[in-house]
C-alpha cells in the first residue's frame, strides 16, 4: 500500500520568522524601508531574502533601484521568477562600463489554462486559410461584413469567380461567413441559401455551416430542415464537444416542436454525453439525470511533496505560502513547473488549488486534460479564498464564474483595451461605479488587488442587474458586462430572437459575447454543483425561460434584495 496522503504541507520557516516576514512585506508595500531593513537583520532564515529585495526594487512608486544593486541581486537570485523583470530593468539602467549582468535562469510556466471554445461561436475571420489569394479574398469579405454589407461580400465573391479560383474548403469558409452575416441581419432566406452553398462546396465537410443553416431554418419556421442541419452538427466528429452538444440540443428542440418526442429525447441524450458544456448541462437537466462529478483534488503523496520541498523554487513557494504571499508563491511554483515532469503536475495543481493560486491550478488542470484526457474538475474550477472588501453581495459562485472567464484568475491581467485585474474592469467603469475619480488615473493600480477588484465588480454587476433592459436576467447581464450596456441595448432592438432566450444568445452579432455568456453560465453551474448549491438559472434555462439571477450563496438580507421573481 502507498503511504497515506499528507494533510498539510511542510513549513520551512519557524513561527518567529513567519511573523517577521509578514511584517517586512507589509512595511515594504508602504515604502517603509528603514523599519523593514531593521527587521530583516533579525531573520534567522534568509530563504526569502531574494523576494524581499525584489519587492523593494520593483516597487511602483516608493523606490528607484540602482544598477549596482540590481546587478548584485541578479548574481545571487537569477533563478527567481522576478529575475526577468529585474534583468530588463538592469539593462536599461546600466551605465557605460557598468559590467556584465547575469541573465535569468530560463524556464517559466506561463499561461492560465482555458476551455475548448465552440468553433461556431468563434469569429471565422480568425481562421488562417492557405494561400495568399484566399487570404486576400477573405479579408475583403470580412471588411464587407464588418460594415454590415453581406450582399456586398457575396457580389465580390461572384465578381472574383471565387468558386472557381479558391480551394473548395476556402470557398466554403467564405460562404459560411456570408451566411452568418445575413443571419445577423435577420436575412434568413439569404443566410440559408449561402449556408447551403457552403455545405455543397465542401461536400458537407465544412460542418459549421450547418449551425447557421439550422438557425436560419428555425427562424423561417422550417423545423424539419432545422432538425436536419442541427443533427448534422450533433453527429460531427471533427468539432469540439461544445459544438456537438449545441447541434444535438437544438435538434432536440426542433423535434419537440415537430411533436416527435422519441427523436427529441434521443438528441437530448446525445447532447448530455458532452457533460462539461453549456448545452450538455442543459440536456442533463431536461432529462432529469444526475450530473456526477468528482470534486476531489489529487492526494498529496509524501514522495511528491518531498520533491517540491527539495527544489529551491518549491521550498521558497512553501515558505511564501506560510507568510501569506500566495502570488509570489505561485510564481515560484510556475518557475519550478516549467522543468518538472508531468508526474508532478497533479501535486502542484493540488497545492495551487488549496492555497489561492487558481490561475496555476487551472493551467495545470488544462495541461493534464490535454496530455492524457484526465479531468480534474476541482483543478479546473478552483475556489480561492478571495473576498470583496465588504463581503459578498453577489454570490461567490457568480463572481468566480466571471473571473474564470475574464482573466483565468490572473490578478495582474491587463487587456489591450485597458481592462484590469481579476474581473477585467475598465478604470473608467471602476471610477464610475466606485465614485472614485482617482481610479481612472493614479490609483488604477489598485484594480490589480483581488479584494478591490471583486468589490467594484459586484457593485457593477448589481448596477447592471437593476437596469430596466436587464431586469435581473443572467443572459442579458453577462452580455452587458462583456460588451457594454450600449451594445446590449442595440441587440435587444435589432436582433430577431422571438423572445426565445437561447435564440437571443445565438443571434447576438458578437461571437465573443455569444461564447462568453455560455462559458460563464457553464462556470456558474459548475461552481454551484461544487458548492452543493441549487441551480435555479439552469432550471429556468432548461425550460426555455429567461434565467433570472436568484441568489443562493449570499446572506438572507442580500437574497431578498436581489430576488426579483
Amino acid at each position: 500500500l502507498p503511504p497515506p496522503a499528507l494533510t498539510s504541507l511542510p513549513q520551512p520557516l519557524s513561527r518567529a520568522d513567519v511573523l517577521r516576514y509578514r511584517q517586512i512585506f507589509a512595511l515594504q508595500k508602504d515604502g517603509k524601508w528603514r523599519p523593514a531593513a531593521n527587521l530583516t537583520a533579525t531573520l534567522d532564515d534568509r530563504l526569502l531574502l531574494g523576494d524581499v529585495r525584489a519587492q523593494k526594487f520593483l516597487h511602483p512608486t516608493k523606490y528607484r533601484s540602482r544598477f549596482g544593486e540590481l546587478q548584485k541581486w541578479l548574481k545571487a537570485y537569477a533563478d527567481h521568477p522576478d529575475a526577468t523583470r529585474l534583468y530588463r530593468l538592469a539593462l536599461r539602467r546600466r551605465p557605460s562600463g557598468g559590467g556584465p549582468v547575469r541573465a535569468p535562469t530560463p524556464g517559466y510556466l506561463d499561461g492560465h489554462g482555458g476551455d475548448i471554445t465552440r468553433m461556431s461561436s468563434v469569429d471565422l475571420s480568425r481562421r488562417r486559410p492557405a494561400g495568399p489569394l484566399a487570404r486576400q479574398m477573405l479579408r475583403r469579405v470580412d471588411r464587407y461584413l464588418g460594415r454590415g454589407f453581406p450582399t456586398g461580400a457575396l457580389r465580390y465573391l461572384r465578381a472574383q469567380k471565387a468558386e472557381q479560383r479558391l480551394r473548395r474548403h476556402d470557398f466554403a469558409d467564405a460562404m459560411a461567413r456570408v451566411a452568418r452575416g445575413y443571419f445577423v441581419f435577420s436575412k434568413d432566406r439569404e443566410a440559408l441559401e449561402a449556408a447551403q452553398i457552403s455545405l455543397a462546396a465542401s461536400d458537407g465537410q465544412f460542418v459549421l455551416a450547418n449551425w447557421t443553416a439550422g438557425l436560419a431554418a428555425w427562424r423561417l419556421g422550417d423545423y424539419q430542415a432545422a432538425s436536419s442541419y442541427f443533427g448534422n452538427l450533433g453527429r460531427a466528429t471533427t468539432v469540439p464537444p461544445a459544438d456537438r452538444a449545441a447541434g444535438a440540443y437544438w435538434a432536440s428542440r426542433a423535434h419537440l416542436i415537430l411533436r416527435q418526442p422519441a427523436e427529441s429525447t434521443s438528441w437530448l441524450v446525445t447532447a448530455a454525453l458532452n457533460r462539461d458544456t453549456f448545452y450538455g448541462l442543459l440536456a442533463r437537466r431536461n432529462l432529469g439525470v444526475e450530473i456526477p462529478i468528482d470534486w476531489d483534488l489529487p492526494a498529496l503523496r509524501p514522495t511528491a511533496v518531498a520533491r517540491v520541498a527539495s527544489h529551491p523554487n518549491g521550498r521558497r513557494a512553501l515558505a511564501l505560502i506560510q507568510v501569506g504571499q500566495d502570488l509570489r508563491a505561485e510564481r515560484h511554483l510556475r518557475k519550478m513547473a516549467a522543468g518538472a515532469g508531468a508526474e508532478l503536475w497533479p501535486t502542484l495543481m493540488t497545492i495551487a488549488a488549496r492555497h489561492n493560486m487558481p490561475g496555476l491550478s487551472l493551467r495545470l488542470a488544462a495541461m493534464l486534460h490535454g496530455r492524457d484526457g484526465r479531468m480534474s474538475h476541482a483543478g479546473m474550477y478552483p475556489v480561492p479564498d478571495w473576498r470583496p472588501e465588504n463581503g459578498f453581495n453577489v454570490d461567490q459562485a457568480l463572481l468566480l464564474a466571471i473571473a474564470r472567464q475574464e482573466s483565468r484568475f490572473n490578478v495582474r491581467a491587463k487587456s489591450g483595451r485597458g481592462a484590469r485585474g481579476l474581473m477585467q474592469l475598465m478604470p473608467r467603469t471602476a471610477a464610475f461605479i466606485g465614485a472614485r475619480r482617482a481610479l481612472r488615473r493614479d490609483r488604477a493600480q489598485t484594480l490589480f488587488e483581488p479584494r478591490m477588484n471583486m468589490s467594484l465588480a459586484q457593485k457593477y454587476i448589481t448596477h447592471l442587474l437593476r437596469q430596466k433592459q436587464v431586469d435581473g436576467d443572467l443572459f442579458r447581464v453577462l452580455a452587458a458586462y462583456n460588451a457594454g450596456p450600449g451594445s446590449l441595448s442595440r441587440w435587444l432592438k435589432a436582433v430577431d430572437f422571438r423572445d426565445d432566450p437561447l435564440l437571443f444568445i445565438e443571434a447576438i452579432p458578437s461571437p465573443e459575447t455569444r461564447n462568453y455568456i455560455e462559458q460563464v453560465l457553464t462556470n456558474l453551474w459548475m461552481y454551484r454543483l461544487q458548492m452543493k448549491q441549487r441551480t435555479p438559472a439552469l432550471d429556468l434555462a432548461a425550460t426555455g425561460k429567461w434565467p433570472r439571477y436568484i441568489p443562493v450563496g449570499t446572506p438572507a438580507k442580500e437574497t431578498r434584495r436581489f430576488a426579483w421573481n
